[in-house]
């Protein structure tokens, strides 16, 4: 009989290690062409993981660790990132898994519960520790609070002798779920920011477990800064931790050093609590710019996530002239409007071109802009060429319905001759070099592909 248990457990075994072995290869394509490097790899990172703490301090307990928070971290976690419905109902559901012990039921929970404290021993052993590495327990979590409260309504119907099939059991179970669902949803989509009520919320998880764990917040920020007039074509600076969310959804320019003179300084409540670990002039920027008023915060259960800094952007060509527009340039592009800083300028002073591209859908290919200066004969005399918005917005980036503020500064050559010269704008492939078909307001195609802006004359300083 022992020979036939030992065969029946190596079949389960193999059962189950068959297939999740033959999915790792199938869907791990490195395992195709060098399996024993990649094997070494992961057991070397194994190894380096466990007895490593992160390169990343870990924010715990209101202070910092530069090594391992141990397992509390964990435990810490379990508690503020279940809700004031699951938490009660899993206790509940362990009392209940040992009053009804001898139930069917009872060894799902068991085995439920037996899960979760070997995966979370698990994690715990290992010095590298964060939030998210304990996630895989949170579905059982949940899975144990719907035993506790359907025994919870069970115990109920047989204290108070309701009848089977009556409805009070039903209406408990479903004011359970109504209320968990309003404790969830009101924080949505950013379901990272919530904190268990029972324990304080987040004002206390705050002074517990690093906040702002999934860049919540930062989406917001670069939305603001891209609502601002004039104010797409200003560089910003974030901090690297949390830059590539931002940076996913801001249509501007910016750059991870802090020294760089951005016009916008992003900072994040998740780095702060870590302190800005690697970089000692993120810290004094941080403690600079609290002196004065953020442009914009983005606040969670009343507690700020992420706050932006700087100055307000200027216009770039102030009580110039201006002039409406209404030429398209290939299938879905539209120049709306032309702002220039002046149209009487002395050789050798800047002309400032602000165009204004509206697009009513996705755009293909790669072109780049040229604005240039032409003399009567047609020839250009200075210009600018460029993909827009300075190169951090190509074309192809560019979205359905998107309003763009695209400013070029073209330094007048000193030696042109006085005189009037035609401004002429339009865009070619930047592969090919040829000039994107352009066509006016009643659809009629433009000579060499080229809007005609107006006159600028060039005068004695």
């Amino acid at each position: 009989s022992w020979g036939k248990s030992i065969w029946r457990i190596i079949r389960i075994l193999l059962a189950w290690l068959g297939p999740a072995v033959l999915v790792f290869v199938l869907l791990y394509p490195a395992m195709w062409v060098e399996p024993r490097t990649v094997l070494e790899r992961m057991l070397s990172e194994i190894v380096l993981h466990a007895g490593t703490p992160h390169d990343n301090p870990v924010y715990f307990l209101g202070r910092v660790w530069e090594d391992d928070p141990g397992l509390l971290f964990y435990l810490a976690t379990i508690g503020w990132k279940t809700t004031a419905i699951t938490l009660p109902l899993m206790v509940a559901a362990v009392i209940f898994g040992i009053y009804y012990r001898k139930r069917e039921q009872s060894r799902v929970l068991w085995a439920l519960i037996i899960y979760i404290i070997f995966f979370t021993l698990q994690m715990g052993i290992g010095n590298w520790k964060q939030l998210a590495y304990v996630a895989p327990i949170f579905p059982a979590l949940s899975i144990i609070a719907a035993f506790g409260l359907v025994w919870t309504a069970y115990w109920l119907s047989r204290l108070r002798r309701w009848q089977p099939g009556q409805w009070q059991p039903l209406v408990l179970i479903g004011l359970a779920i109504l209320l968990q669902a309003i404790l969830v949803l009101r924080h949505h989509p950013y379901y990272g920011t919530h904190n268990n009520l029972i324990l304080g919320g987040s004002r206390t998880a705050k002074q517990i477990l690093p906040l702002q764990d999934q860049a919540e917040g930062m989406d917001l920020a670069a939305q603001f800064l891209n609502e601002l007039p004039h104010g797409q074509a200003e560089l910003a600076a974030v901090f690297w931790r949390n830059a590539i969310p931002f940076e996913r959804e801001f249509v501007g320019r910016s750059t991870r050093d802090q020294s760089s003179g951005a016009k916008y300084r992003i900072y994040d409540l998740n780095s702060v609590l870590r302190e800005f670990h690697d970089q000692e002039s993120w810290q004094e920027s941080w403690l600079e710019d609290q002196q004065n008023r953020p442009l914009f915060t983005a606040s969670f259960d009343g507690i700020p996530n992420v706050w932006i800094y700087g100055d307000l952007p200027s216009d770039p060509a102030p009580d110039g002239p201006s002039f409406d527009m209404n030429y398209q340039i290939g299938d879905h592009i539209t120049l709306k409007q032309v702002r220039l800083n002046e149209d009487e300028l002395a050789p050798g002073e800047p002309l400032v071109i602000v165009l204004t591209w509206e697009t009513d859908g996705i755009v293909a290919g790669d072109y780049t802009v040229f604005n240039h200066l032409n003399a009567a004969e047609g020839e250009a005399m200075d210009q600018q060429d460029n993909i827009p918005l300075f190169g951090t917005r190509p074309t192809h980036t560019w979205g359905e319905n998107e309003v763009l503020e695209d400013p070029y500064h073209l330094a007048l050559d000193k030696t042109l001759p006085l005189g009037e010269y035609q401004l002429t704008v339009g865009m070619y492939d930047t592969e090919t070099m040829v000039r994107i078909p352009a066509f006016d307001s009643v659809g009629d195609r433009l000579p060499a592909d080229r809007i005609v802006i107006g006159t600028i004359t060039l005068v004695t300083p």
